[in-house]
């Protein structure tokens, strides 16, 4: 049995337009209609470490080069992720890394382990404006309609910009520089 997926119907799981979401929120005894779709005030705080997580993701792997090379950029200012990157794309060229350092060799799981650990560090990081920026996307528009591309865009041109403008705020090298420009 060959179970097929019509791409042309709409998401039955997506909130209809704003009409039916404030009536649904009248009717089910919700504050608001921004609760209704995004939760009480504290809520996010449950879900927003993993949007993020797959927010970061999708934009990996999405086409936008600009976005991926900063994102990317911005991934590898966490160490062990920049030595794992380093490792897993030397692996072809043997010959060029001394035998001494061989031994680091970082398999394709190890770097997607440590990309983790990188983007948890970038969430950390950036954790309270992002869940000010990501509430703001429904007080603008207030539901789900055209969601994917609403986030799509939040993410290319709001969240990775102000994390690159943030950058130097957290980098060593630019923290060392301050601390040493103020001792002299």
């Amino acid at each position: 049995m060959q179970i097929t997926v019509s791409t042309k119907k709409k998401n039955p799981h997506l909130l209809p337009q704003p009409s039916k979401i404030k009536f649904i929120a009248e009717n089910l005894s919700f504050s608001s209609e921004f609760e209704l779709i995004i939760g009480t005030a504290y809520e996010p705080n449950n879900y927003s470490g993993c949007l993020f997580y797959q927010l970061i993701i999708d934009a990996l792997e999405s086409k936008g080069e600009n976005t991926k090379s900063t994102l990317e950029t911005l991934l590898l200012d966490y160490i062990p992720y920049a030595e794992a990157s380093f490792f897993c794309s030397a692996f072809n060229e043997v010959s060029l890394i001394p035998a001494a350092l061989q031994v680091y060799y970082a398999d394709i799981d190890d770097l997607f382990i440590k990309r983790d650990y990188a983007i948890a560090r970038l969430y950390q990081l950036h954790a309270y404006k992002f869940k000010d920026d990501f509430t703001d996307i429904f007080v603008e528009d207030n539901n789900t309609a055209k969601l994917n591309k609403r986030l799509s865009s939040f993410v290319s041109k709001t969240l990775i910009p102000k994390m690159a403008k943030n950058r130097a705020s957290y980098l060593l090298s630019a923290n060392v520089n301050t601390m040493l420009n103020n001792t002299s």
